[in-house]
């Protein structure tokens, strides 16, 4: 268990408060009173500083075909400049992610490399009418988190 005290957080408006958060995998509680914490509890005291959500970079092009190792490399240093998560749009690659099984492989790419959470863009070819709409639902339902409709080349 974490606790973060003395956090100030916006609530949505202009005016901030500040709180305590109690976690671990996800949060427990958030009061503007004490919390009590559990023994061994990790205490961060933040001394009234603000606390802020990551940050989504939605829209990234990792050239990682060739060297799985790049993922690691780049989302540490996106972490280290308070991005949590990337969607990366893999059009500008050899492999777009136009059906399931691609968005499955690209998603095992990533699986205990990444130091960050990560989504991914599905890409929708025009040539692939009336099924565009089918495939779609199929990426969507894979977990893709936006599409891109494209006449697809290589070229």
């Amino acid at each position: 268990m974490k606790l973060i005290r003395n956090a100030l957080i916006c609530d949505g408006s202009n005016d901030t408060r500040k709180v305590e958060i109690l976690f671990d995998e996800t949060i427990r509680e958030i009061s503007d009173k004490e919390i009590s914490v559990p023994s061994k509890t990790k205490v961060y005291d933040l001394e009234g500083a603000l606390l802020i959500p990551g940050c989504i970079d939605s829209r990234v092009h990792f050239d990682h075909d060739d060297d799985p190792s790049l993922i690691s490399v780049a989302t540490r240093l996106a972490a280290q400049g308070g991005i949590t998560t990337i969607i990366e749009d893999i059009v500008n690659t050899t492999e777009p992610i136009t059906e399931k099984e691609q968005l499955e492989d690209r998603k095992k790419r990533y699986a205990g490399k990444s130091y960050i959470d990560h989504a991914f863009w599905g890409i929708i070819r025009m040539n692939d009418y009336p099924l565009y709409t089918e495939l779609a639902q199929q990426l969507w339902n894979e977990g893709a988190v936006g599409f891109r409709i494209n006449l697809f080349s290589l070229n």
